[in-house]
């Protein structure tokens, strides 16, 4: 099980003579459901006993998916993905115009240098002066 089918789909344009078709993928699940997924991945629709629909001789008919789409399935995925679709989180990096002039260095060290702290003298006692001041009440 798992296969993949390439299709084309469309929502809310059921009763149009000229649809608007958009690229999608169905998987076929091991439980026997069928899931429609749109071209940048996301889950649209589930819908279960539509084998029927996966005979190859009935490929680029339109039948109708779950009563919100309209699903034309063009071709059979030989080898279906396992990856699953990853965007990079990082740009790459690109090197300055001059890199070949200068040697690339390491962003870090590869040995860490041993930072010496100059021993600290001992602290020196502050004279601290207590005020004694006379605190009078308040008179109204």
């Amino acid at each position: 099980m798992g296969d993949e089918y390439e299709c084309q789909y469309t929502s809310d344009q059921i009763r149009k003579k000229h649809k608007c078709w958009h690229d999608g993928r169905l998987k076929l699940r091991d439980d026997g459901k069928v899931v429609l997924y749109a071209d940048d991945g996301s889950k649209l629709s589930v819908k279960r006993e539509i084998a029927k629909w996966l005979d190859p001789r009935r490929f680029n008919q339109e039948f109708q998916f779950c009563s919100r789409f309209v699903v034309m399935i063009t071709s059979q995925d030989e080898k279906p993905s396992l990856a699953l679709p990853m965007k990079p989180f990082k740009t790459p990096r690109t090197l300055p115009t001059n890199a070949a002039a200068r040697p690339v260095q390491p962003a870090r060290p590869a040995r860490r240098n041993r930072v010496v702290q100059q021993e600290r003298a001992p602290p020196r006692k502050l004279r601290t002066r207590i005020r004694h001041v006379q605190a009078e009440p308040i008179r109204i």
